[in-house]
């Protein structure tokens, strides 16, 4: 049970992986949604940084920085197998599913 917007919820949220046709329908329902790309490349400037900063700290607080990149190698072919593709921001599982989303999920348990 999570508590959300400050109404308890027994479901869970998910981040779905839509096309750019999906863009137009996502935005009735005003859910943002990230383009793949843009986020693998902001992703790796930050790890090209942060790897730099390796040697400049102890290992402890560098590791802090680490977890930046969690999902990199799942973006990374998650836009080799669709082009193009944007996820969105996380949102009600149950209500996705009862307005008739069927789209691929890329995180769950949010």
């Amino acid at each position: 049970m999570k508590q959300r917007l400050g109404f308890i919820s027994n479901s869970s949220s998910s981040s779905f992986v839509v096309g750019p046709s999906d863009l137009e329908h996502l935005a009735l329902y005003s859910i943002k949604c990230y383009n793949v790309k843009d986020i693998i490349d902001s992703i790796a400037y930050v790890k090209n940084a942060i790897k730099e900063m390796e040697e400049d700290m102890p290992v402890f607080i560098w590791q802090e920085f680490s977890w930046l990149g969690r999902h990199y190698d799942d973006l990374i072919c998650l836009e080799e197998r669709r082009p193009g593709c944007y996820i969105t921001e996380e949102f009600d599982r149950d209500e996705a599913y009862s307005e008739g989303f069927t789209y691929e999920i890329f995180e769950t348990d949010l």
